[in-house]
């Protein structure tokens, strides 16, 4: 049998193979018995009693083998932590590079423009892998989007309307639309590597839309509808919802124009002891917890039996809807999201 290489064991496998050396030699095993029982080769049995003897009857501990951290590689140390800050913090347009997000191909430019030579794609891959980078679908952001403005909502305005909804002793909601269509599918199915599974979606295109409303308490409103959404429609929708709580009602809307109607505006100016309406930045989805709401909404929709029709669909969609009625805590669960946090800590503070 071949005897065990081992130079190419772990440390902590060679540490136990030097103590039971040790252990068989007080028993008074013989070299070549030992060499037998553990598989090992007779000379590395020898050294490491010598090492033990010239050591004071004590096992020295043993030398670290290979290259000392850092040596050898592509990169300085101070170099890669220079690349994996650049990487991080920008994106390559930052760097005046042509692309949009990085990759290996972006990097290894980036590497090649500050220090003028290039790596490997292939020793790129070890770096992000020793930076825990893992490649991934990128969150989309609107060109539009105001970092300022968002910023502003976060830190001032939305703390200022949890300080009056608590001083007026109000509940505040999220609202927002979205249509559900029986053409999309958002189901994954396993298949053989190289074929794509197949689902068979329905000819015709059925739509339906929902306006809600969630607050962070666990709360829930909604109301389906089928063609688009009027200020008359949303009227009907805000009455529901102050005739459904005793105390008034802080609704956070985005900027779509029948939000800020003024057949809209004139109803709330008349009801303003009930209901006041404030609004998210613009093109700012991600801080609005109703989106996460709809997005776990279609995806439910959308699995298992896929409706067929208009009335199917909007079944599907009130059923959802209906037990997430009596299930506040997965309401309350939508809003520990990472991008939401800022919610928490205006309710904490």
């Amino acid at each position: 049998m071949e005897k065990m290489n081992l130079k190419k064991v772990t440390p902590e496998i060679r540490e136990y193979v030097r103590t039971r050396i040790l252990y068989l030699k007080e028993k008074n095993y013989s070299i070549k018995d030992i060499g037998n029982l553990l598989n090992i080769n007779d000379d590395y049995i020898y050294q490491v009693l010598k090492k033990y003897r010239e050591n004071g009857s004590k096992l020295p501990p043993e030398k670290i083998r290979g290259r000392k951290f850092g040596e050898g590689r592509s990169l300085p140390q101070i170099q890669a932590d220079e690349i994996k800050k650049a990487i991080t913090e920008h994106t390559p347009d930052y760097w005046k590079l042509p692309y949009s997000l990085w990759s290996r191909e972006a990097i290894q430019e980036l590497i090649d423009k500050k220090y003028g030579f290039k790596i490997p794609l292939t020793t790129i891959t070890e770096y992000l892998k020793r930076w825990g980078m893992t490649c991934q679908r990128p969150a989309k952001r609107a060109t539009k989007q105001n970092a300022a403005a968002v910023k502003e909502f976060q830190e001032i305005t939305f703390p200022q309307i949890v300080a009056k909804a608590k001083k007026e002793h109000g509940i505040i909601f999220f609202g927002d639309e979205t249509g559900i269509c029986n053409q999309e599918n958002y189901q994954r199915g396993f298949s053989p590597a190289g074929v794509a599974p197949v689902v068979k979606l329905p000819v015709k295109k059925e739509k339906i839309n929902m306006i809600s409303a969630i607050s962070r308490q666990g709360h829930c409103k909604f109301m389906c509808y089928s063609d688009t959404l009027t200020q008359q429609r949303l009227i009907e929708f805000l009455s529901r919802l102050i005739e459904s709580y005793d105390r008034k009602i802080f609704l956070i809307l985005d900027n779509l124009k029948v939000h800020h109607g003024k057949i809209v505006e004139k109803w709330v100016e008349e009801r303003k002891n009930q209901i006041e309406l404030f609004f998210f930045p613009s093109y700012s989805p991600q801080l609005n917890p109703d989106e996460y709401l709809n997005n776990i909404l279609k995806k439910n929709v959308h699995s298992g039996d896929l409706p067929h029709t208009e009335k199917q669909l909007e079944k599907k969609t009130t059923d959802f809807m209906n037990s997430l009625l009596t299930q506040s805590e997965k309401i309350s669960n939508l809003f520990l999201q990472e991008k939401l946090s800022f919610i928490e800590m205006c309710f904490v503070a």
